[in-house]
């Protein structure tokens, strides 16, 4: 079997999957800036308060592959699904996975593959992703993402529609990316954390928790957690955030060798899609031309 550290490493530098014209477009409010790339999985290239980043970015003609984004949209799914197999109304399906041998599949596909401009001005853009029924998802859905920049500000919002005949399966997420800069720290409250098996990556078992509270150089590994509250707030020398949303389980993945890390905001638990109760660990049933929605935000403040 093969490492799931080095699959996930191999999707996260692989293209859109389907070729796309090059779409840089730039948000502006006073010191803030955001540049996106509808083209590379309806990415953000970059986020900025002046000349700091405020998350690992990039210049948005530098940035030719999804992995290089500040932060994603995960659908119709996020996190990891493992073993690529989805059990849904008594049929088996395994999942293409866009590398060789993959043990997994992470963050839905919406990732790898160029998003529509549905509207956009100086301050905020709107964005669609139609997905027809294909071996990495065999459901028709739509995906239509808003980001809005205030002066201190970028926010998201995303609706996941049905557009299949039958019920499925759906979850949506976020995952930003930050550069590990001297002394940054992350802290959360939370009241439960998954533990994950250390060969397979997928969670086994919950327990009570406080939440965390870290310096980034030091962290390593998956850290998930349900019920989140107050937020996420993450500061180091220059910058800090404070990252928002209706959902309320995060992942925080870091790893001691590199020099970026990584949380998501996700509206069910890590690979519920296989638990015992899906709908419980927050899998929405979402019956045809119904959705589900959600909404992230990152504020930001000098230090």
């Amino acid at each position: 079997m093969a490492d799931p550290d080095s699959l996930h490493d191999a999707m996260m530098t692989l293209p859109p999957v389907a070729d796309a014209p090059v779409q840089i477009l730039t948000l502006r409010a006073g010191l803030a800036r955001a540049d996106l790339r509808p083209d590379l999985g309806g990415g953000l290239a970059g986020l900025w308060l002046g000349p700091v980043a405020a998350l690992r970015s990039a210049e948005p003609d530098g940035m030719s592959r999804a992995r290089h984004a500040a932060c994603l949209a995960t659908v119709p799914y996020a996190h990891r699904l493992g073993f690529r197999r989805l059990d849904w109304a008594g049929q088996t399906h395994t999942l293409a996975a866009p590398v060789p041998d993959a043990v997994h599949v992470a963050h839905g596909m919406g990732w790898l593959r160029p998003w529509d401009v549905v509207a956009v001005d100086g301050r905020g853009a709107t964005f669609r992703y139609r997905h027809d029924p294909d071996p990495s998802w065999p459901f028709a859905f739509e995906a239509l993402q808003t980001i809005e920049l205030t002066e201190s500000a970028l926010k998201f919002h995303l609706r996941v529609t049905n557009t299949h005949h039958a019920d499925q399966p759906l979850g949506l997420g976020w995952r930003p990316v930050f550069g590990k800069r001297p002394h940054a720290r992350v802290h959360l409250e939370a009241r439960e954390r998954w533990l994950f098996d250390e060969t397979s990556r997928l969670p086994i078992a919950r327990e009570a928790t406080h939440g965390l509270d870290a310096e980034l150089r030091w962290l390593h590994g998956d850290h998930a957690f349900e019920q989140v509250h107050g937020g996420v707030k993450v500061r180091d020398e220059k910058l800090s955030l404070k990252l928002t949303s209706s959902l309320s389980r995060v992942v925080v993945t870091a790893h001691e060798s590199r020099q970026h890390w990584a949380m998501q905001w996700l509206s069910h638990a890590p690979n519920a899609l296989q638990m015992v109760q899906p709908e419980a660990h927050g899998v929405a049933r979402v019956a045809p031309n119904a959705w589900i929605e959600a909404w992230m935000k990152i504020d930001m403040a000098p230090a």
